[in-house]
């Protein structure tokens, strides 16, 4: 459905251009609320590779609202960010990025909403292994919790009964996004849905995307396909229930068409747990397991994936957090490691950090969080 219409992508300048104009007559048409915030953020780690970095995000948020139910809001931020990064005094490099990071329009009453821009999409009850990571990148063990925005239309309606149902479509996004292995085929719509409701004590969902890929891109040894685009379907089942401890699964099949007979299947399946332990303050602990495989036919598959990983944190005092994460991933036999000490304060947040793990094997020392190291980050919000 999706894949089959094509649309002239816009240019970067020409969204944004086009989003302050809007935003420009609708302060002039109602008069807005408006609160402007930020966060600015210094780290430096040590371990293979030395690392330094700086990051400001400010952000404005306009809020109109109306006499009856129904308000509109808005939000443009903007990522400024340098990092660099050297193995010795005399090999070093660095980039600077400055590019829009969240910049959307939203209508909303009681039980509806219309989001349209560049904005955050994710789902899901999975808290760190997430096979439903579809639209973002957000990694737990990064303090700031940033994530690259989609240039989407959402749509979401309530019902009395707690249901809901979401509608999406998405344009523009030259970069794969979430798990994707390749991006979208430039200038195609894609899009889906979700629907979720409860059940017993809990909640289930069910989810659906379809999009086109560009095969040109396809990595490892598929190439080449009878065709040069293919288009990608994505089924997914999720469900979360309090039972004492809280339970959740994830449950996602993914069919690429390529032509002929070279279909790519993906599936991956999460099940997790959680439970909060009276001691001292109190322990969340967190289990989850990732399974995972692909192959040319949904019962015939192979490379899989199989990781578990338990996490737990606490509160030390009034202002400490300590949060310890560990993983295995079952086939490579290779273990991740992480510890983090977070001091809060009003405005003002400390993160200290260490961790180990597998390096990711294609020279990228600017990634973190991957080998062994130590790493201070330093927030401030206002």
């Amino acid at each position: 459905m999706f894949g089959t219409q094509e649309t002239a992508r816009e240019d970067w300048a020409d969204r944004v251009s086009q989003l302050f104009v809007m935003l420009a007559c609708s302060i002039a048409l109602l008069g807005p609320e408006y609160e402007l915030n930020g966060q600015a953020a210094a780290w430096i780690a040590a371990g293979d590779t030395e690392l330094v970095g700086l990051r400001y995000a400010p952000s404005l948020t306009l809020l109109w609202k109306s006499e009856s139910d129904w308000r509109l809001e808005s939000e443009i931020s903007v990522v400024a960010s340098t990092q660099g990064w050297f193995d010795s005094l005399s090999e070093y490099d660095d980039q600077a990025d400055c590019k829009l990071y969240r910049g959307w329009l939203r209508w909303s009453d009681l039980h509806s909403e219309i989001r349209a821009g560049l904005q955050k999409i994710n789902f899901g009850p999975a808290r760190i292994l997430r096979s439903l990571r579809w639209f973002d990148q957000t990694d737990v063990r990064d303090p700031l919790e940033a994530t690259p925005g989609v240039w989407a239309l959402l749509v979401r309606h309530y019902f009395i009964n707690n249901a809901g149902i979401w509608l999406w479509g998405l344009s523009g996004n030259d970069d794969p996004k979430g798990l994707e292995i390749v991006a979208t085929k430039k200038n195609t719509l894609e899009g889906g849905g979700r629907c979720q409701f409860s059940l017993w004590s809990g909640e289930l969902g069910v989810s659906y995307h379809q999009r086109r890929v560009d095969l040109g891109d396809w990595p490892g040894p598929r190439q080449p396909f009878v065709s040069s685009e293919g288009i990608e379907e994505r089924y997914a089942l999720d469900g979360t229930w309090d039972i004492g401890p809280g339970i959740w699964f994830e449950a996602f099949t993914g069919r690429t068409r390529t032509g002929a007979n070279n279909d790519f299947w993906q599936n991956l399946v999460t099940c997790g747990t959680d439970y909060t332990f009276t001691i001292g303050a109190g322990v969340q602990v967190t289990l989850e397991h990732l399974y995972g495989a692909t192959g040319s036919d949904f019962d015939h598959q192979h490379n899989s994936i199989n990781n578990t990983v338990v996490s737990a944190t606490t509160s030390v005092s009034l202002l400490d957090n300590l949060t310890v994460l560990g993983g295995w991933s079952w086939p490579e036999q290779e273990r991740t490691l992480f510890l983090n000490w977070q001091r809060l304060y009003d405005r003002w947040e400390i993160n200290t950090g260490l961790f180990s793990g597998p390096g990711n094997g294609n020279g990228d020392s600017q990634a973190l969080y991957q080998g062994d190291g130590c790493q201070l980050m330093i927030l401030y919000h206002y």
